[in-house]
């Protein structure tokens, strides 16, 4: 039986908080997911928007390296609506960025570029480094102008 105690629950929430997708074990990745589920209601419930947004990114990055690609969607597509709710345009374009992957998994080139050169303009206001690994993904499923 999996623990779903206060202490397992908190661990996982403050784990989301510190930093997204850190669920890298994938023999884990199917345990860790249905525990982030229950991270993502104690937000929820309390009322941490922010708390939330990055929860449902790590469920939906979970998903994603399980291969879930549509499941992925819905909850990355979940987490960037919370991240503009809270105005955290970081969180904004790594979810984005994480949107177009699922979606470039899912053979949807044209989602996976618009999603990208969203998250790219956002890291551009920002002046955040992660631009270049989106110019990346862009160029490498883009023909050249």
């Amino acid at each position: 039986m999996t623990s779903t105690g206060p202490t397992a629950t908190t661990r996982i929430c403050e784990g989301s908080q510190r930093g997204r997708n850190r669920v890298y074990v994938p023999r884990r990745l199917r345990r860790s997911t249905r525990e982030l589920h229950g991270g993502a209601a104690i937000f929820e419930r309390s009322g941490d928007r922010h708390g939330e947004a990055a929860t449902l990114d790590n469920i939906g990055y979970a998903h994603h390296r399980l291969e879930n690609h549509h499941t992925a969607i819905g909850f990355f597509t979940r987490a960037v609506q919370l991240d503009r709710e809270v105005r955290d345009r970081h969180g904004e374009a790594e979810t984005l960025t994480h949107l177009g992957d699922a979606y470039q998994a899912n053979a949807d080139g044209a989602a996976a570029s618009e999603h990208w050169r969203a998250a790219e303009a956002i890291l551009v206001e920002l002046g955040h480094p992660d631009v270049d690994g989106v110019r990346a993904k862009l160029a490498a499923t883009e023909p050249p102008s």
